[in-house]
């Protein structure tokens, strides 16, 4: 379910995204709303990287790959001896 909201943009930062938009099929919210997806991905891989970090640097990196490298049985029977 998309929602309206209102948001105050600086005038020149409006002229480039009209400007980057004239060419293409693509609208002012569409563009946002990419924009702000994309921008939330970054931040998320960040905070991952980040964690994975610190449990490599803490001396905890021993733990957090024993809990997610769980790959069931029979992973690796088509690998080559």
């Amino acid at each position: 379910m998309m929602k309206t909201i209102q948001i105050t943009i600086d005038a020149p930062l409006l002229d480039r995204l009209d400007g980057e938009l004239a060419n293409q099929r693509s609208r002012r919210s569409s563009f946002i709303r990419e924009a702000i997806e994309s921008e939330l991905r970054r931040r998320s891989i960040r905070a991952m990287e980040a964690a994975w970090e610190a449990a490599y640097t803490q001396g905890g990196a021993d733990v957090v790959i024993a809990t997610e490298q769980d790959w069931g049985p029979g992973w690796d029977e088509d690998a080559p001896r």
